[in-house]
């Protein structure tokens, strides 16, 4: 069912490989992880691109959206 999302998972990694300080490729990660139901990797893979890119918004709130999947609503705000 999520083959194609196993797929991109596994090119993120390799681009990883290359370049680990890339903050899209985590954000594109935690992106994958987050609509596959992989809630704790996608926090952590977030917390990833936000080391990179503090300014990115956008991880931001996809982080807030797995924290508060995740029922972690203190830390989601």
């Amino acid at each position: 069912m999520f083959g194609k999302y196993d797929a991109a998972k596994n090119a993120c990694d390799k681009a990883l490989l290359i370049d680990f300080t890339d903050a899209e490729i985590h954000k594109t990660k935690a992106d994958l992880f987050l609509q596959t139901g992989e809630l704790e990797e996608a926090v952590e893979s977030y917390d990833n691109a936000l080391v990179y890119d503090p300014m990115d918004l956008n991880v931001y709130k996809g982080k807030g959206v797995a924290l508060v999947k995740l029922q972690q609503y203190e830390q989601a705000i």
